[in-house]
């Protein structure tokens, strides 16, 4: 389902979560025009990677 829906790069959602492991943030955006951010925790065992 995720993959109905692309990223700012023209990627669908689902392939870039799956793909990497780097995601910092993901905002949601809601049928009303709202927003919500939700910032992930970052493990600090990598600058590239986030477990």
């Amino acid at each position: 389902m995720a993959n109905q829906f692309f990223t700012n790069f023209d990627e669908p959602v689902g392939k870039r979560l799956c793909d990497h492991d780097d995601i910092i943030d993901v905002t949601l955006y809601f049928a009303d025009n709202t927003q919500e951010r939700i910032e992930l925790a970052w493990s600090e065992n990598s600058e590239d990677n986030n477990e």
